[in-house]
């Protein structure tokens, strides 16, 4: 499941929030204010579009899809498959802090988990910790592992 929050405010500078809701990766966001149910909406052949509930205005509309389109679980799956897709089959989205990776047939598994545990942190943009459990082709092996973001710091050759 994922929620996120969303604070829109309005032309008469009313701020109003909004809960973001999808309980899985293929099924509908939900659009929930102080705990009611206002709408369901998903992207359909690249467009957003409602699927229930009162019309929402346009430009609320727009900025809950571009809150959504702007977070980096959309875009950890893609990275990872081309990161390693001779080695990784599939990547499902469990929630933004949680991923399921199931490698390919004929993987040297205890290697990939080696060199996957190694570099994933550097792919994590957001800041928080993100579970990774990696399978193997006939789910026969399994291994989890906790990545923290890793925060990029520069040192120039000269101290202060």
């Amino acid at each position: 499941m994922i929620e996120l929050d969303y604070f829109f405010t309005e032309s008469d500078e009313k701020s109003s929030h909004y809960q973001l809701i999808q309980f899985s990766q293929n099924e509908p966001w939900r659009l929930v204010q102080d705990g009611e149910l206002l709408g369901s909406l998903e992207k359909w052949n690249g467009k957003w579009q409602q699927l229930s509930g009162s019309p929402l205005s346009d430009a609320l509309l727009e900025g809950i899809c571009k809150l959504i389109e702007s977070q980096h679980y959309h875009e950890l799956p893609v990275q990872l498959l081309s990161r390693w897709g001779n080695v990784i089959a599939e990547v499902i989205t469990k929630s933004d802090d949680e991923y399921l990776i199931i490698c390919k047939e004929r993987v040297s598994f205890r290697s990939f988990t080696s060199i996957f545990s190694k570099f994933v942190s550097t792919m994590l943009k957001d800041e928080w910790p993100v579970r990774f459990q990696l399978f193997n082709a006939d789910f026969s092996e399994d291994f989890e592992i906790m990545a923290q973001p890793v925060k990029a710091s520069y040192n120039f050759g000269w101290k202060d």
